[in-house]
């Protein structure tokens, strides 16, 4: 039986692992943080949940116009929305796991370093090292959030995008710099929550 290692436990690397565990192969997936990679994490998914309670503020703060009354004004509360992203994206990140477990996926949470092209080493997080031997490796290791120059994320004032997911408040003002998908959904986001947003 071959053996695969892949390192990175986001879409790519764990769709290559499900699908190589499918036509037979022994299977090593190596994940540094959490399986799931940005994409669960820290993008698609948890910027959707946060978007569709702001799309239903906006929908409730206009149900006059649906021939609905209520008294109170509809407001955010931050900590039930974080509160629900983190349940949306514990259950997926749970999905990803019991598919490890079904197809006998070995789950190796850890920083992988190849060594060479049959061997990756792990260091687990309690600071163990394994030595993984494989016939044949991938490399899926996403990407990270960047800084760019002059503005250092301090995660008070300047904040990264997986900073801006975390909020448990609204801010009064707020300049986003980066108008690609996060940005524009965090924009949207923030405005309906009522923050002033650039």
């Amino acid at each position: 039986m071959k053996r695969l290692t892949v390192i990175g436990g986001g879409p790519g690397g764990y769709t290559a692992a499900f699908a190589a565990a499918r036509a037979g192969m022994e299977v090593t997936l190596v994940e540094t943080a959490h399986l799931g990679g940005t994409c669960l994490n820290s993008g698609c998914i948890p910027t959707k949940t946060l978007k569709a309670s702001a799309e239903a503020l906006e929908t409730a703060l206009r149900l006059a116009e649906f021939g609905i009354t209520c008294e109170d004004t509809p407001c955010v509360d931050p900590a039930a929305v974080l509160a629900r992203k983190e349940k949306v994206v514990g259950i997926l990140r749970g999905g990803l796991e019991k598919a490890c477990a079904r197809l006998k996926v070995r789950l190796c949470m850890g920083h992988g370093r190849v060594l060479d092209a049959r061997h990756v080493e792990v260091t687990m997080a309690g600071g163990s090292v394994d030595v993984v031997e494989n016939d044949a490796l991938i490399l899926a290791t996403g990407s990270r959030v960047a800084e760019l120059p002059g503005l250092a994320f301090d995660h008070t004032h300047i904040l990264s995008s997986d900073d801006a997911l975390q909020l448990d408040r609204v801010p009064r003002r707020l300049v986003i710099v980066g108008g690609g998908v996060i940005g524009c959904e965090m924009a949207f986001i923030y405005r309906a929550f009522g923050a002033q947003v650039t």
